[in-house]
């Protein structure tokens, strides 16, 4: 599976940047300074650029995605 670059609405109207592995949500951004999609996109090529580039830990403001557990 290819890793690919993208976003999400997380809540209304915090857009975070989201990289996705074979169509699941493998890591997303917690930054808090997204004020539209594409801009959150833009943040997620940068991430998945520097992921690709090196096998260091990833990139600041950016954890692997936890999906919420539904109460």
């Amino acid at each position: 599976m290819a890793m690919r670059a993208g976003s999400y609405n997380a809540a209304q109207p915090a857009w975070r940047g989201v990289i996705r592995d074979g169509g699941y949500p493998a890591y997303t951004c917690i930054h808090t300074s997204h004020g539209s999609q594409p801009e959150a996109t833009e943040c997620a090529r940068t991430a998945l650029a520097a992921i690709r580039a090196t096998t260091g830990p990833l990139p600041r403001g950016w954890i692997p995605y936890q999906p919420t557990t539904p109460a």
